[in-house]
């Protein structure tokens, strides 16, 4: 079995990704540990742009319209990272679920309601969920903790063979595994 899969994510998690906001990827899928993952940026209402800033490092902002002065990365592959370990969710723990995955914003977010000194059951009841289903936290089985995140040249889907030898022709739904040399 191929060792590396495409992955398709809305242009705000890759931003988060890519600009080191967010180390985990939440899926009702796993893979084994080692598994390369590109990511496909899908097309939508918002646009990610990368824009090099003035001390020539990299940032990745989102917009809700193209830029003609950035790169729009939408509707390419654009980023790969490696699976260093897969977490099963515990949905029944939801201080830890909270505490272990989500990141610093949210987790802040969270904390301003934590005014016991002690996050309980009763506490994320009250949380407004729609705000962490926007996250795409709450109904997801697995946590796919990355390591070696990288940009990649923007490849258009058509470049990339499925495992059983044909080209991709257009994007996942949500993942396909893909041949080993993809570079």
């Amino acid at each position: 079995m191929p060792k590396s899969m495409i992955v398709s994510i809305r242009p705000e998690w890759l931003q988060m990704i890519l600009n080191g906001e967010k180390e985990f990827e939440f899926r009702n899928w796993k893979v084994p540990v080692g598994t390369a993952l590109y990511f496909y940026c899908t097309k939508g209402k918002l646009y990610l742009h990368h824009r090099p800033t003035e001390n020539c490092t990299t940032h990745y902002v989102v917009w809700d319209k193209p830029s003609v002065f950035h790169t729009t990365l939408n509707g390419k592959v654009v980023a790969k990272a490696v699976v260093d370990e897969v977490y099963i969710i515990d949905r029944t723990q939801a201080v830890s679920y909270l505490r272990d995955f989500v990141p610093l914003d949210v987790q802040n977010h969270i904390n301003k309601y934590d005014c016991a000194g002690g996050m309980d059951d009763k506490i994320i009841d009250d949380l407004d969920i729609i705000d962490l289903n926007k996250l795409g936290y709450t109904n997801q089985k697995y946590a796919l903790k990355l390591k070696n995140i990288e940009p990649i040249t923007p490849r258009k889907i058509t470049s990339f063979t499925k495992a059983n030898g044909e080209q991709l022709q257009h994007a996942p739904q949500s993942r396909v595994w893909v041949e080993e040399n993809l570079e």
